[in-house]
């Protein structure tokens, strides 16, 4: 089926299924690697066949903490994201797309951990509650997007205005967390349903393309 026919059936479908709970997919990896403007292009799609979605904004814009690199950022940003997703998961909509969620949080863990900005019984102290059942019950999938740091450095509107390297994106960050998000997959993956990884360095568009693709998918069989 094209991706017509797939949201058309799952428009019909969500009508008949009104008690069904939300699909939640967290959207995790490099910096401007796409999942933001992805999301942005998904939430269109889906206001256009009227099926009801919720996106969970990147809580780092809200954040209060000036400093991006310590472990309360972190700490932050993922327990308010938690919270927005107890917020609507019962408030009728079918799909729930988080821009970072649990796992993001568990590779900035990682991050820190890596640089040696938090010991190791606070790291697995952090992570066991951020793998707390209770909390990956908010995630059916993971789609994991990552990007060489070059590259997201290329893309990023800052850098191109001004030639100048941010708090985050510039090259030794971004090879740090490009680490941390391989350390966090490896070691964790088992403990979620699904994590998918998708690579935009060469060719973002046609990789979003298919991202979109599977996505439908997905949503199909899980309203089925």
């Amino acid at each position: 089926m094209g991706h017509k026919q797939i949201l058309d059936l799952v428009a019909e479908l969500s009508e008949n299924n009104i008690d069904k709970p939300p699909l939640i997919i967290e959207l995790a990896g490099t910096p401007n690697s796409g999942k933001t403007s992805l999301i942005n292009e998904l939430e269109n799609v889906f206001g256009r066949f009227k099926i009801k979605c919720k996106i969970i904004c990147e809580t780092a814009q809200y954040c209060k903490i000036s400093n991006k690199k310590s472990p309360e950022f972190n700490y932050w940003t993922a327990l308010e994201t938690i919270q927005r997703i107890m917020a609507v998961i019962d408030q009728g909509y079918k799909l729930i797309l988080c821009d970072r969620g649990i796992f993001d949080a568990l590779t900035w863990l990682r991050f820190y951990y890596n640089r040696n900005l938090i010991g190791e019984s606070e790291y697995r102290k952090s992570v066991d509650f951020y793998l707390l059942s209770r909390w990956r019950q908010f995630v059916h999938y993971i789609i994991l997007i990552t990007c060489e740091p070059n590259m997201a450095i290329q893309r990023d509107s800052a850098y191109k205005e001004f030639e100048k390297y941010g708090t985050i994106v510039n090259p030794e960050t971004l090879e740090d967390i490009n680490n941390a998000i391989n350390n966090t997959k490896q070691k964790y993956e088992s403990f979620f349903n699904r994590i998918i990884t998708y690579d935009t360095t060469k060719d973002i568009e046609n990789i979003k393309s298919e991202i979109k693709k599977q996505l439908y998918e997905y949503l199909l069989l899980y309203m089925q």
